[in-house]
This record gives structure tokens, C-alpha cells and sequence, in this order.
């Protein structure tokens, strides 16, 4: 924000020198008033000033917020690409989520909450080592007859 000495207007902007063309450009075109500060916002960091009458128009010569069609890329086509982009984003990913399950019984295992034959071996050699040393310990303390 930037104290303003004298009259503001509607063609104020938010500017910077562009160092390669030695030319004030106006960054922010629509200041806001914020305790009798001017306050615009920016993308980069660099020496700014408030331009007085540097032409508060936009390009096409609409003033600040008179351009608000409520589409996000300011053209209903461009906002249509963005959404069917998101929408087949989601059916790649829900097609490969499903050709995984069909193609990979260990993903479809994972997901059921099975365990693969392997596993189950393994559980099962690991529960009868145990058994066996218990019995095998409770053999050595002289409990089984």
C-alpha cells in the first residue's frame, strides 16, 4: 500500500519500470483504498509506485471489475476445457484402479483384505514353529506325561 499525496481517480494503477524497455507498466489496474493508503497486489517482488492517470482501462477497454462473466479463463470454452480435463483425469484414474483389480490378484488381495497363498504359507509354517516350541519347552519342564 502507497500513501497517494493529491487526487486520485479511476485510472490509477499499481506500476513498475520494466528494465529491459525502461517503461513504467502497470501491474494491479484496479487499486482499492484501504485507510487512505492505495493498495494494489502483485506476482513478483520489485520497486513499485502508484501511476496516477496510467490507465485504470484494461486493454479491451473495460474498467476494473466491469469484465466479471463469472468464467474463471474469462471465455465459457476455456472454462469447458478445465472441467472435461478434471472429469477425464477421473475416469483414467477410476479405469486404472479397475484394470488393476482385474489384472493383479495381489492388488485385488490388498484390497479385499485377503492374504496371498504365500502369505498364508508363511502365517501357517510360523504358528506351527510355534506350537513346537512350546510343546517342546513344555516338554523340557517335565509337564507332559
Amino acid at each position: 500500500c502507497f500513501d497517494v499525496q493529491g487526487e486520485r481517480s479511476s485510472d490509477d494503477c499499481l506500476g513498475f519500470i520494466d528494465e529491459e524497455s525502461m517503461e513504467w507498466m502497470c501491474e494491479d489496474r484496479c487499486l482499492s483504498e484501504s485507510g487512505g493508503l492505495a493498495c494494489g497486489t502483485t506476482s513478483h517482488f520489485t520497486s513499485f509506485a502508484v501511476l496516477l492517470g496510467g490507465g485504470a482501462s484494461g486493454g479491451d477497454g473495460t474498467a476494473c471489475g466491469s469484465n466479471d462473466d463469472g468464467f474463471m479463463t474469462g471465455v465459457w470454452w476455456g472454462d469447458s476445457i478445465i472441467i472435461a480435463s478434471f472429469i477425464g483425469l477421473a475416469v483414467c484414474t477410476g479405469l486404472f484402479v479397475v484394470l488393476l483389480f482385474i489384472a493383479n490378484p495381489r492388488f485385488r488381495d490388498t484390497v479385499r483384505g485377503r492374504m496371498s497363498k504365500e502369505q498364508y504359507q508363511r502365517l501357517q509354517r510360523r504358528r506351527r514353529s510355534q506350537a513346537l516350541a512350546e510343546m517342546e519347552s513344555e516338554h523340557e519342564g517335565g509337564m507332559v506325561v
